[in-house]
């Protein structure tokens, strides 16, 4: 499956493949402990580091996705959680997503 991968070192908003799984989310974002927010009406979620405010600079670089604080580190866009306990495909599109994101 695809989910997006909001990178502010690169200051890249791309695709990527995922099996769904929150180890799968832990590997993309880098840390174990994940945090999430609704970003829209589809369900989509923003996944992120819990601890990301705490690391602040021990992390390269910020953004900010609408007028949700800012985030240190990498995120990472999915679709809701499923029944298997995975989560799906987001329903924004990359376009749509990268006009809605600013790299600090």
């Amino acid at each position: 499956m695809k989910v997006h991968l909001i990178d502010p070192a690169r200051e890249s908003v791309e695709t990527v493949d995922c099996d769904g799984s929150l180890e799968s989310l832990r590997g993309l974002i880098g840390f174990p402990c994940l945090d999430a927010e609704e970003i829209g009406t589809g369900g989509d979620c923003l996944h992120i580091d819990e601890e990301c405010f705490l690391r602040g600079d021990a992390v390269v670089g910020r953004f900010q996705l609408d007028r949700l604080a800012p985030v240190w580190g990498r995120g990472v866009v999915t679709g809701r959680s499923r029944p298997d306990g995975r989560f799906g495909e987001p329903a924004i599109g990359l376009a749509a997503l990268r006009a809605r994101v600013r790299f600090r």
